[in-house]
């Protein structure tokens, strides 16, 4: 509690800490004394999303919508540019998403903060081995010379303890896991949570079932996205009930 006085004008005004939710003042001319309240504080805005972020949530679902054309329209399982392209485009696509992820466990709300945690560890964890895979297969495809050597060398690869449980197994999926329960988490304000949720839940399931609807899912995962770019923060959106 903070006070200031002034005996000129007979004046005195008192003003509650910030923390405080009311401020008054009040003014006397001779035995008259009023009491005048003050408007509260406004909220402190939140951190619009930087110029990183900001790319990465338009990027990173767009490279993959561009793997998925690329390998439509290359020939698949052998050496060749498209697939080197391709496989560039998911790296690039699957890395972007560090910074949304980081992105969404800001946008979560302070009392949903350690299940956010868990989601990010998740979600990361899963983007980890995705990216694993691209890697992979883009070596592959610089050092073999036709189907038959790429085969030999994933085969290799998978037969390392530990590599076909963790690379392709149970732990990729984890990255969609990670990112949708992440979104749903940072979107409980959104005024249009139903339709980023299930865009994301839609992307991520469609990339699961089958990778011809790579490109389908990546669109899914940009509409998910989208209210993230629009506002620093999505639970500053209006509530709706």
């Amino acid at each position: 509690m903070s006070t200031t006085a002034a005996t000129g004008g007979g004046h005195t005004a008192s003003a509650k800490s910030a923390t405080g939710s009311v401020r008054t003042a009040s003014a006397t001319d001779g035995d008259e004394t009023r009491a005048v309240p003050a408007s509260p504080l406004p909220p402190t805005a939140p951190a619009a999303p930087g110029r990183l972020t900001r790319t990465a949530l338009v990027a990173g679902p767009l490279a993959l919508v561009a793997y998925g054309a690329i390998r439509l329209l290359s020939e698949r399982g052998v050496p060749s540019a498209g697939w080197t392209a391709g496989h560039l485009a998911m790296l690039a696509g699957v890395l972007l998403f560090v910074p949304v992820m980081l992105h969404l466990y800001r946008a979560a709300p302070a009392g949903r903060r350690v299940p956010a945690v868990v989601a990010l560890v998740v979600g990361l964890l899963g983007l980890l081995a995705t990216a694993a895979q691209a890697v992979i297969d883009l070596v592959a495809g610089f050092t073999a010379d036709d189907r038959p050597a790429m085969v030999e060398i994933f085969q290799q690869v998978k037969s390392v303890p530990g590599v076909e449980p963790v690379v392709y197994g149970i732990v990729p999926p984890l990255f969609f896991l990670g990112l949708t329960a992440l979104t749903g988490l940072a979107a409980t304000s959104v005024r249009t949570r139903v339709l980023t949720v299930g865009a994301m839940v839609l992307g991520a399931v469609l990339m699961a079932v089958n990778l011809d609807f790579l490109s389908l899912g990546g669109l899914c995962l940009l509409l998910g996205l989208v209210p993230f770019l629009l506002r620093g923060r999505a639970g500053t959106l209006p509530r709706t009930h």
